[in-house]
């Protein structure tokens, strides 16, 4: 797991190195955005030029207050911390990802940016990010029924026949069922977890009988946290900017899946008419189509227009 300055400089402002409360907050991905812009893009080392600074240093090149210089240099500070988290992550497998590592997915850079994308704690297969992937979301606590389920059985069939994974998180309901189904047909399966990893695998062990392998699980925070609902957002941003399409089987209109449209993450959004969530029908006026059987739904038809859109987004650089 190597590292470079901008990789470790990116950690130290924006991760959180402990399972717990921080004593200082980290960076958001807007604030370190708003820092990069202000640094001369000339010089290669970016953000990894920080490394080291004192806060008068700090204050002058980014024209901001005391209190504010103050924060950034604790956080580049952390150096013990993130070198145990390193080293923790090392032991269990567990790769951490940055957006200046040439592992990450180049498709979160394309429609995130560069200084939005998060860091990505992974275990796995993270080639599998590299192909052709379908994103599916579902909230909580919404009964699957039998009628979807079986919907489900039939969609992801379709999707291997056609040559695409699956990204799910990992919220008990249909999104689950949809990576469970998925691996039961030996499909791509890629598991998105609302805690960190080495917590969401505890869960899973508690829950072998029902918990399929999966071929990678990411997560968003550190592998200790428990569930992280201060990241719901992001992960719905995540799983839209990783997908060829998104597909969102139930909503509570607060995960973030009107903000990831309106940023456009993922060109091909579907939602799905659905009694038991008719908050559903509200994401059609933010730019998502409307599945009234997602069994029937034409995948085959489909799966060229969805390929060749990111063959596309491969020729930008906008």
């Amino acid at each position: 797991m190597q590292h470079n300055d901008k990789a470790y400089a990116y950690m130290l402002l924006t991760l959180p190195l402990s399972a717990g409360e921080e004593s200082v907050r980290p960076l958001s991905s807007h604030e370190v955005a708003l820092l990069a812009g202000r640094l001369d893009i000339n010089d290669d080392r970016g953000i990894g030029q920080l490394i080291g600074l004192e806060e008068i240093q700090l204050m002058r090149l980014f024209n901001i207050g005391s209190d504010e210089a103050y924060r950034i240099r604790l956080l580049l500070d952390r150096n013990m911390p993130l070198a145990k988290l390193i080293e923790d992550c090392i032991s269990r497998e567990i790769d951490i990802v940055t957006p200046f590592g040439r592992d990450y997915p180049s498709r979160l850079i394309r429609s995130m940016g560069l200084y939005n994308c998060p860091v990505l704690f992974t275990k796995g297969n993270a080639e599998l990010l590299k192909g052709l992937n379908i994103g599916i979301n579902g909230m909580g606590g919404v009964k699957t029924s039998d009628s979807l389920k079986q919907g489900l059985k039939a969609f992801v069939q379709k999707l291997v026949k056609c040559g695409f994974g699956l990204i799910g998180q990992d919220e008990p309901g249909a999104s689950r069922y949809a990576l469970k189904e998925m691996h039961e047909v030996s499909g791509r399966t890629v598991l998105l977890a609302q805690a960190g990893i080495s917590a969401c695998e505890s869960e899973m062990r508690s829950q072998a009988a029902a918990e399929p392998e999966y071929d990678l699980i990411i997560s968003l925070c550190h592998p200790d946290r428990q569930y992280d609902a201060g990241n719901t957002a992001l992960r719905t941003r995540t799983l839209f900017a990783l997908s060829q399409a998104a597909f969102v089987l139930s909503t509570d209109l607060k995960r973030g899946e009107q903000e990831a449209a309106k940023l456009r993450l993922c060109e091909e959004l579907y939602t799905l008419k659905s009694p038991e969530c008719e908050m559903n029908d509200a994401l059609l006026s933010k730019g998502f189509k409307q599945v009234a059987d997602i069994g029937k739904f034409p995948v085959e038809a489909s799966s060229e227009k969805w390929s060749r859109l990111d063959e596309y987004n491969q020729l930008s650089f906008i």
